[in-house]
């Protein structure tokens, strides 16, 4: 039996952990998880003020807004090439603890850059794209710590559970306090907004970069290194392309973020004259999590739909 795996690539045999170590593991990946739910750009700490910005402050229309969310979400339609750089990079030496260090300082210097001068639609339309393409760096090294601890010690099962209770904290805690920090800024001017809510999101990714300069031993020493000095980006690629097994799972992620329904035309809908006022905190819950794909002539035709 032959495989395309390259030459350079160290096969690691899966070591079992003493108990008290993985509960360390798990404590210092679900607190890293956290930080960034509410730290990242398109999430609902940040997501949703911005999004009611965009509508109070600005006064966009839905395809509008929707439009602004098409275009603002192009670092994620590439979100691979993230991770594709992540394992052929190095940065410091200090691997996934570099770019959360690089990456965290440089995405919370954007908030506070951003955060001093004048809102406009283009500045904010260019904050967005520069805040999730720097912040992608930090996710990639989240994501492929967490996934390489899991492979290496056979608790894959167990990481992705300790994955999802944590991430449900901030997936509900950040909406509901982005929809709250959205009522609060309507008080408030458009440049003093924009100021109060990159300043949050400074202070969040500068913890997750103090956080980065700390260094467990109960996690880093139990990572070891699955590749060699040579770096085929192109034949990795290719070889992803080929791995048949993706394509189910690239399907069933795909149809859980399609949803048009779900972000513009419902914030459009609860805040309408024609329906009761609702408060941003309120509209800013919805069922599920907001999607990061987003097709823009859906959520325009939805929006404008309601009656």
């Amino acid at each position: 039996m032959t495989t395309d795996r390259p030459a350079d690539t160290i096969a690691v045999a899966p070591i079992t952990l003493p108990r008290l170590v993985r509960q360390r593991i798990f404590l210092y990946l679900g607190v890293l998880i956290v930080l960034l739910a509410f730290g990242a750009p398109s999430g609902g700490l940040i997501d949703i003020p911005i999004t009611f910005f965009l509508k109070n402050k600005l006064h966009l229309k839905a395809y509008e807004l929707a439009d602004f969310r098409l275009v603002s979400a192009i670092p994620l339609y590439l979100s691979f090439v993230f991770g594709f750089i992540r394992d052929t990079w190095n940065p410091f030496g200090m691997r996934d603890r570099g770019f959360l260090l690089l990456f965290g300082t440089s995405t919370a210097g954007l908030y506070v850059f951003f955060a001093v001068i004048p809102i406009t639609y283009v500045t904010l339309l260019v904050a967005v794209v520069l805040l999730t393409t720097s912040f992608l760096f930090v996710a990639s090294a989240q994501n492929g710590l967490t996934s390489m601890i899991g492979q290496q010690h056979a608790m894959s099962g167990q990481i992705s559970a300790v994955w999802n209770i944590f991430a449900s904290v901030p997936t509900v805690g950040a909406l509901l306090i982005g929809g709250t920090l959205s009522d609060l800024l309507e008080e408030r001017n458009a440049d003093q907004a924009g100021r109060i809510l990159f300043l949050v999101g400074a202070a969040i990714m500068a913890s997750v970069a103090v956080y980065a300069a700390w260094r467990p031993r109960s996690v880093f020493d139990n990572v070891r290194t699955e590749h060699g000095a040579a770096a085929h980006p192109l034949k990795d690629l290719k070889r992803l392309a080929r791995h048949w097994p993706i394509y189910p799972a690239l399907l069933i992620w795909l149809l859980w973020n399609f949803a048009p329904g779900s972000a513009t035309p419902l914030q459009y809908f609860f805040r309408t004259p024609s329906t009761p006022r609702t408060p941003n905190g309120a509209s800013g819950t919805p069922s599920s999590p907001p999607p990061s794909f987003r097709l823009s002539w859906c959520s325009a035709s939805s929006a404008e739909g309601f009656p």
